[in-house]
């Protein structure tokens, strides 16, 4: 069996912009904030659903008449959750944040240290 539909990243990117104002207006001239963000899967990922597609337990369970069904071809047993949310759940995370018109006290809540494990 090969699976090659699998998605391996994801992108998002966010954007605040905001002003400051006397009256109830809303403003969004001043402050402005933007982040990209990639989720990628781990080389580590790739290797182990390679050999999952081949060898892993969700396979043998798929063999096995007992869990098969009409509705649909990969059964629901503990084994295939276990390695679909394992091996496809996206580990490698890189964030680009650019910003202009921020105060200093503002800048420390968008900072993120270099070691954030996700």
């Amino acid at each position: 069996m090969k699976i090659d539909t699998t998605k391996e990243e994801t992108n998002n990117k966010i954007s605040i912009t905001a002003g400051f104002t006397d009256d109830d207006k809303c403003v969004r001239d001043d402050m402005m904030i933007v982040m990209t963000l990639k989720g990628e899967m781990t080389e580590e990922q790739k290797k182990q659903m390679t050999h999952n597609n081949m060898h892993g337990a969700c396979v043998k369970d798929t063999q096995n008449l007992q869990f098969q069904n009409k509705q649909s071809y990969f059964p629901k047993t503990m084994n295939c959750i276990r390695e679909t949310l394992r091996y496809t759940t996206l580990k490698k995370y890189t964030i680009n944040i650019t910003y202009k018109k921020v105060r200093e006290d503002e800048l420390l809540i968008i900072q993120f240290p270099n070691n954030l494990k996700i």
